[in-house]
This record gives structure tokens, C-alpha cells and sequence, in this order.
């Protein structure tokens, strides 16, 4: 089975692939793991979108990072309507529809943010690949580092804020 976006940086079709193990998170274990990273949830307080979120190990993560990384051909950039929310959005759909898996969007700084920004924000993926471990991503394929897991701070991404 294809990945539902066909094709990723060199033109090459993917295919889906095979996961070993997804393990059920509870929300509640979310929510502490990323406050103690200092990370602030936006969304109402006591608001549960579900009582579980889904992931798997960082292996399998780097696996699935290339399905949720999306053709650069979609970014118009304007400061009116900046669309970096718009592939961490899309990045979170589809690692739920395609893998039955919770990828969070979140913000904060990155190399990208321009002095026309409005927001002084970047929005990008955040995924958690083990126990109070958790990894990002650039959804946007017009970007170098896209379509692969780094550290927080890795290419001057810092997350601050995250939501499912």
C-alpha cells in the first residue's frame, strides 16, 4: 500500500510501512511527560480529545516521518497567512488516519521565523518515540531538515506549545 502522498523530495514513490508494535499512551501521561519538558498544552484546561494517544519507538517513527512530510509545492508563505500551521496540521491527520498514530502539532522557534512573521512562531511535528522521550519534525519538504526526527534544539527548533 502507497503512502497517500505518492511522493516525497526525490520523486519516489513509498510504500506504507509495517509497524511493529503501537502502544496506547494515556492522555493524562501526555500532558505531565510534555509540561516537564516545558511545553504548554493548547487546548482548555481538562479538555481530553481521547483517553489514549498512539505511538511507537523511534525506529518505527523514522519510518512513518517520510509519509508525513509534505510536497513544498504547497507553500505560499505571506505574513498575513503564514501556512507552517497548516502541515503540522496535516502531519497530525494523517499519522492518525493513515497509522492509527498521534502526532501533536507544535510551536516555537526555528530557523524560519522572518521578522514579518506575525506570530514570531514556527509550527512544526512533535512525536513521542519512548517514555518522556519525544522527537520533531518539519512537515514541509521545502525545507532541508524535512522528512526526518531530530532533538529538540537540533537546526534551532525549540518547541514551546503543542496541541493534538
Amino acid at each position: 500500500m502507497m503512502c497517500w502522498l505518492g511522493k516525497f523530495k526525490s520523486g519516489q514513490e513509498k510504500q506504507k510501512p509495517q509497524l511493529k508494535q503501537i502502544i496506547a499512551v494515556p492522555w493524562h501521561s501526555i500532558i505531565s511527560e510534555l509540561t516537564e519538558l516545558g511545553l504548554e498544552l493548547m487546548l482548555k484546561d481538562k479538555f481530553q480529545p481521547d483517553k489514549y494517544t498512539y505511538h511507537v519507538d523511534e525506529e518505527d517513527w523514522r519510518k512513518v516521518v517520510p509519509c508525513l512530510t509534505f510536497s513544498g509545492e504547497y507553500y505560499v508563505y505571506t505574513p498575513e497567512a503564514p501556512d507552517c500551521d497548516d502541515y503540522a496540521k496535516k502531519a497530525s491527520a494523517e499519522a492518525s488516519f493513515q497509522f492509527h498514530l498521534s502526532c501533536f502539532e507544535c510551536w516555537g522557534d526555528s530557523p524560519y521565523i522572518s521578522p514579518d512573521n506575525p506570530t514570531g512562531r514556527h509550527a512544526f511535528s512533535l512525536v513521542r518515540v519512548g517514555a518522556k522521550d519525544y522527537r520533531i519534525f518539519e512537515p514541509n519538504a521545502a525545507f532541508e531538515e524535512a522528512g526526518e526526527l531530530f532533538k529538540f534544539g537540533d537546526y534551532g527548533y525549540k518547541p514551546d506549545a503543542w496541541r493534538l
